[in-house]
């Protein structure tokens, strides 16, 4: 029996078809990886799947016996979890009972002869039923697991004391998938699992899911993890969905030769109409009018059939189309436009998140910030960004420099603006056409523009905010 089953699933936000007819099955040891352009439903079909939106029509199949988990690539939403990090409540209520019975158990003992044997039975029947509860739940397995889990993912042990509201966006990401894979359901909904990850966290998960029995669903626009982990690459687009199977590579083969099948078919077609054209004026200039008139009908057909497959490889080759804009600094092609002198900064006393750190950024350069998870890559920007403070040592930045920052989750003034209101109140002498030109460049054509913020994918929401930024 399938895991899970779609049936002719649709959904549309705001009269635009999202979901069309989606139809598919996953059975145990299947891992599909959901691919496709920004905005076209891959989160919304994993929200469909756990419950958390409903479709406009068709069914979705998933047995009682199976349980879900769901992963969300949105911090807001993990952030709400109210509990400490990695705890199981129901097991830290076990493993209490137990100590207190030991403790229990370790009083008796040391009254030196004078406690009552009755007692002492009752006790030692007690811890007894105690562990074996304990240990029918999971109890010592969960705790090993724990530490797999904080191992691979690049968890300290100390997180586990500590509320998911205190810790970092990429902490409660790698927390949140921890914890999920520490249920262990039956079927794995992973969106954008691999954000937050290092090499080393991320050759982790790929071995784990690589051994996981059950079924699992993942979005990722990495295609080594792809490669490494899908048994099945499903392309969302256009509202539709098409399943080759095999992995990332194998998917790419696939859709070459399928391309190379659509542009024989355009060009073949595009001659037949030609052709066709020929013969039908053939027939009008030897009056043949009732030959013209079916004539013309086919051409017609043949014609907006071939529109149709023209119209749909242009979508396929939607690319993005902007670029950066130099910057308004006068001076010196080398000056220098920031200087980070011997900065140290730590959330804790004694306990420095980096020390020492020296650089300067000249015009024209391009640096990489690369390192493990935790290591202070983001504070290290939010600092020079003067968005947190409590450092010592100094950073200067170039007065006639203007600077932006992107961080990793975006966040708009007014979620309920749609994006061609967002650009336009960044830039207020851009009128409605010079506009939508330059949203194109970003990938928002036709009525995408006056979609509303709070509906965008993570990947839309982001160049949405580069658009803007680059504006400034």
């Amino acid at each position: 029996m399938s895991i899970l089953t779609l049936e002719k699933v649709s959904k549309s936000y705001f009269g635009t078809q999202v979901l069309e007819q989606i139809s598919f099955q996953l059975d145990r040891s299947e891992r599909l990886a959901l691919t496709g352009s920004n905005g076209t439903g891959k989160t919304t079909l994993l929200r469909l799947i756990t419950g958390l939106e409903q479709p406009d029509s068709g069914r979705i199949i998933l047995p009682s016996s199976v349980i879900p988990g769901y992963l969300s690539q949105h911090v807001e939403e993990i952030s709400r979890l109210d509990m400490n990090a990695l705890h199981d409540q129901e097991l830290d209520k076990m493993e209490k009972e137990l100590r207190e019975c030991e403790a229990s158990l370790a009083r008796l003992s040391a009254e030196d002869g004078t406690f009552d044997p009755s007692e002492q039975s009752r006790l030692l029947t007690q811890y007894g039923q105690l562990t074996a509860s304990y240990e029918a739940a999971g109890g010592y397995d969960f705790h090993h697991r724990m530490q797999e889990a904080l191992d691979g993912l690049g968890l300290g042990r100390e997180i586990l004391d500590r509320p998911l509201q205190r810790l970092s966006g990429g902490e409660r990401m790698r927390v949140a998938l921890a914890r999920l894979l520490l249920r262990s359901p039956d079927l794995l909904l992973l969106d954008e699992p691999t954000n937050h990850l290092d090499a080393e966290s991320m050759e982790w998960l790929e071995q784990f899911l690589n051994s996981f029995k059950g079924a699992v669903l993942f979005i990722s626009h990495d295609r080594a993890f792809i490669d490494h982990t899908a048994t099945a690459v499903a392309e969302l687009s256009q509202g539709s969905i098409t399943i080759h199977s095999g992995n990332y590579t194998s998917f790419i083969e696939q859709e070459a030769a399928r391309q190379l099948t659509l542009e024989r078919e355009i060009k073949n077609l595009a001659k037949e109409v030609e052709r066709q054209k020929q013969v039908t004026q053939t027939m009008l200039s030897h009056r043949n009018i009732s030959g013209y008139h079916a004539r013309e009908k086919v051409t017609a057909k043949l014609a907006d059939k071939l529109t149709v497959i023209r119209d749909q490889a242009r979508k396929e080759h939607n690319n993005l189309n902007f670029r950066f804009m130099p910057g308004r600094i006068d001076g010196a092609p080398d000056k220098e436009l920031a200087r980070i002198s011997n900065v140290s900064f730590g959330y804790k006393e004694n306990e420095l998140l980096f020390d020492q750190v020296d650089f300067s950024i000249r015009r024209g350069e391009r640096y990489c910030l690369c390192g493990p998870n935790g290591c202070g890559k983001s504070t290290l920007l939010k600092l020079i960004m003067g968005k947190t403070g409590n450092f010592t040592g100094e950073i200067s930045l170039s007065e006639q420099a203007t600077f932006g920052h992107m961080g990793q989750h975006v966040d708009f003034d007014d979620e309920n603006a749609s994006i061609l209101e967002t650009v336009q109140k960044q830039a207020e002498e851009l009128d409605e056409s010079s506009a939508r030109t330059l949203l194109a460049g970003y990938g928002f054509r036709d009525v995408d523009v006056f979609k509303k913020l709070n509906v965008l994918s993570g990947g839309e929401r982001s160049r949405v905010y580069l658009c803007c930024l680059l504006l400034e």
